[in-house]
């Protein structure tokens, strides 16, 4: 099984337009993203509207969403893709306590984006603030910072620990990574059954990922494949 990286999973977290019916339903077929961006329909522009309202309201879960949409970019809602914009958004949710800001906002601090500079020690504080309420994105984060050492001294027990608490939540980037931590013993006893059990959780929730990892896995547990050094599959 391969390595999964720390920096596939240190992206902007979260369902953006999930609040928000309208957004999910105004599938573009545009190739072009300056006509999509052109062309936004009533009830997409009617809930950025409403979406922007609430998040200058002051609710923590909109400038959440609000900060998702200017850090991926949304054609179809006429936003373009502007950083420092996603971290204002972000900051002001994390002000509140709201995990999702705050896991958002490590990721700024830990690649040094959106007008902060790169501060591990406070991307790995903010995490913590959102794993410790529960936030299955936020304990995935934290677990992956223990594993690549980002912050922190590395530390696989602490990062499985984590992970397993997201994994539980059934967050299926964090299934996929518990499968792989436990086909190389990363963390936790050695188990390609374990390994199995969580790559399929994941896999049955559509993680591609996951999808990968198992035909490997499966390579390996029929012996038509080597198994991997532990440094080859973290």
């Amino acid at each position: 099984m391969k390595r999964l990286l720390l920096i596939a999973a240190l992206v902007f977290t979260g369902t953006a337009c999930s609040s928000f019916p309208a957004m999910n339903a105004a599938k573009s077929d545009d190739k072009s993203t300056s006509a999509a961006a052109a062309d936004v329909k009533p009830e997409v522009a009617q809930a950025m509207k409403q979406l922007r309202t609430a998040a200058e309201a002051g609710n923590p879960g909109a400038q959440t969403q609000l900060g998702l949409l200017y850090a991926r970019g949304e054609p179809r809602a006429g936003v373009e893709q502007d950083i420092n914009e996603a971290v204002r958004w972000f900051r002001k949710a994390s002000d509140q306590g709201f995990p999702g800001g705050q896991t958002n906002l490590a990721i700024a601090y830990a690649l040094g984006q959106g007008g902060v500079n790169k501060d591990p020690a406070e991307a790995v504080r903010l995490t913590r603030l959102a794993a410790e309420q529960g936030w299955a994105p936020g304990q995935m984060q934290l677990g992956l910072l223990y594993a690549q050492g980002v912050g922190v001294e590395k530390n696989y027990t602490e990062a499985a620990k984590w992970v397993r608490k997201a994994a539980d939540q059934g967050l299926p980037p964090a299934q996929t990574q518990l499968g792989v931590y436990y086909g190389n013993g990363l963390g936790v006893k050695q188990s390609y059954a374990e390994a199995e059990k969580w790559l399929k959780l994941a896999a049955n929730q559509g993680d591609e990922d996951a999808k990968r990892l198992l035909g490997e896995l499966k390579q390996v547990r029929s012996g038509k494949a080597p198994a991997p050094a532990s440094a080859q599959m973290q």
